[in-house]
């Protein structure tokens, strides 16, 4: 569940990633960074794990990849997104 890291064909995103992100200031936000991406997402085009790739060389992310975008899914109870709370969790240990 990340924001592509590139801009990806969207008519209103397209200011969001105009002149692309400062990296280095992406990574003095935060001490850890974690991705959920989907390799059959339809919106990080053309290649979701390009995207992955960039949040690891960029910010040193851990990203997790899961085969298909259900977790985003109505045909699953969103309030059980697992793959989403474990990221939660190895961040933030004490909100369990």
């Amino acid at each position: 569940m990340t924001t592509p890291a590139v801009e990806v064909g969207y008519d209103a995103l397209a200011p969001f990633f105009d002149g692309g992100f400062v990296w280095e200031g992406v990574r003095l936000t935060a001490r850890q960074f974690r991705a959920l991406i989907a390799v059959d997402d339809p919106v990080l085009t053309p290649d979701p794990i390009d995207h992955a790739r960039l949040y690891t060389s960029k910010l040193g992310a851990k990203v997790l990849l899961t085969p298909e975008c259900v977790h985003f899914s109505r045909l699953r109870n969103r309030t059980e997104l697992h793959e989403a709370v474990t990221l939660v969790n190895e961040i933030l240990p004490d909100a369990r």
